[in-house]
């Protein structure tokens, strides 16, 4: 229960914060827009830390020899530390850390949309490839109540 709340929670965030950038990112934001995408922000920082528990559950498994692990596990810390990147741009641009242009002459707040627009489809691959389906032998398992007619005991 733990994971699923926490990971529908992230993507729930997600999505906000998704969609009110990308309206800040085309026309001017409307201050209760700027504000729903400031507070959505730092929910998604109260979460990291239970995020960073599953994880790290998922490390501690290792690699493996199956070629598939791997490279998992190769590209969940590259979104992983890109994820960190976007937020720590955010940050920096809220409190106004650092020269106004940045690296090849673009400004934080552009990085901070670049990288997070590039996050969108590996994460959206990532919730599609670890969403849990139901199994069918799960649904198999479970006993359904049969009622038959005429199956009571009478005294």
């Amino acid at each position: 229960m733990f994971i699923r709340f926490t990971n529908a929670t992230l993507l729930t965030l997600l999505i906000v914060l998704t969609l009110t950038g990308l309206y800040g990112l085309m026309w001017p934001w409307p201050v209760w827009m700027f504000d729903t995408h400031r507070i959505t922000a730092w929910a998604l920082i109260a979460l990291s830390p239970w995020k960073a528990i599953i994880a790290l559950r998922s490390l501690r498994r290792g690699l493996d020899r199956r070629f598939n692990r791997s490279v998992v596990i190769a590209v969940s810390l590259v979104l992983a530390v890109v994820t960190l990147l976007v937020i720590g741009l955010g940050l920096v641009w809220t409190w106004h850390i650092g020269p106004e242009v940045g690296w090849l002459w673009q400004s934080v707040l552009s990085w901070h949309w670049y990288l997070a627009l590039a996050l969108l489809a590996p994460l959206a691959f990532h919730v599609w490839w670890r969403w849990p389906f139901p199994r069918k032998r799960a649904h198999a398992r479970t006993p359904t109540p049969v009622i038959e007619a005429g199956s009571e005991k009478r005294v």
